[in-house]
């Protein structure tokens, strides 16, 4: 088999591998921080609308900090996993 005919080959069963598989399906639970400004007004609307749980993100907590130093105290703590500023 020529070189091109064995990279061909090696495309398309890597592309019909991975067909019928199905996405991640465990929700891990997650903390999110966010610093208390208005640049994190949409994630909080998202939260409370239920728009993370709609696109299958499982928040167990929401905090918000006042200050970026107490935002990044809660995330080495591990109070928050994700953070919003």
């Amino acid at each position: 088999m020529k070189p091109i005919g064995a990279i061909v080959v090696a495309i398309l069963v890597a592309i019909l591998s991975s067909c019928g598989q199905k996405p991640f399906a465990e929700k891990l639970p997650l903390k999110i921080g966010a610093e208390f400004s208005q640049c994190t007004c949409a994630a909080y609307v998202a939260y409370e609308k239920g728009w993370y749980t709609k696109e299958g993100f499982e928040i167990v907590s929401y905090q918000s900090y006042v200050t970026g130093g107490a935002l990044s105290s809660a995330i080495a703590e591990g109070c928050s996993q994700g953070v919003i500023s």
